[in-house]
């Protein structure tokens, strides 16, 4: 739901989750994001909510997706978001606009493709200084050369900056148990995390470390309702 809408094009039961960040341990940094997924027979609809910031400045999104599989192979996703940006003795901004992917598997269940692009009308964000809502493309592969490693790597370019690298690996110990590492290069960072699968439940923590600012912790929850057949 956050980062390509496609992905849910493939899930087969209820899901719902929640997830917080901390950039650098600055409070008024702090991300907190929820997504419900609810698969049906026409395809996957998802509702997904986002906030950050303070009182004093705040950034909050609110965005429903749908997202359809054609096969095992194939699924494209699509998503309208409604945005809104308050400064306190400023007011709000309320800006309407959207977001696709897709994703392919060029090998079944071995290496999987996935493109997104957020914002593809470059919304203005404010006319007076011609500010423009960021719009960014990724372009990603994630190679699972067996059921206990992935491989992940993604290219992203916001049209107003230089791209930047991302890559990372998994590392399944057991089957309740997986390890992460990876980096972003542009600037560097390192990161590192541990997923734990229980049952219905599934819960990730991971922390980001910048050279100069420092730690970014990450902690998520989402679990997958039983559905009957």
């Amino acid at each position: 739901m956050s980062n390509n809408q496609a992905g849910i094009g493939f899930l087969k039961k209820y899901t719902f989750g929640i997830s917080a960040k901390n950039k650098f341990l600055v409070k008024e940094l702090s991300l907190m994001d929820a997504a419900a997924v609810l698969p049906t027979k026409t395809g996957v609809f998802g509702l997904g909510v986002h906030y950050s910031g303070t009182s004093l400045f705040s950034e909050s999104k609110i965005g429903i997706a749908f997202a359809k599989s054609f096969g095992d192979r194939f699924s494209f996703g699509l998503q309208f978001d409604y945005l809104n940006f308050r400064i306190s003795e400023y007011g709000s901004k309320n800006l309407f606009t959207f977001e696709a992917g897709v994703q392919y598997f060029l090998v079944p269940e071995k290496l999987l493709a996935g493109a997104h692009i957020n914002n593809p009308l470059r919304l203005t964000l404010d006319e007076e200084t011609d500010e423009k809502l960021p719009t960014v493309m990724r372009f990603g592969l994630n190679y699972s050369p067996s059921k206990k490693v992935s491989v992940l790597a993604e290219v992203e370019k916001d049209l107003d900056y230089a791209p930047v690298f991302k890559a990372g690996v998994e590392y399944r110990v057991v089957e309740k148990l997986a390890l992460r590492g990876g980096f972003n290069a542009n600037p560097f960072q390192a990161a590192f995390g541990i997923g734990l699968y229980l049952k219905n439940l599934t819960i990730d923590a991971a922390s980001l470390f910048h050279p100069q600012l420092g730690v970014s912790p990450h902690l998520s929850l989402t679990y997958a309702f039983a559905r009957k057949q």
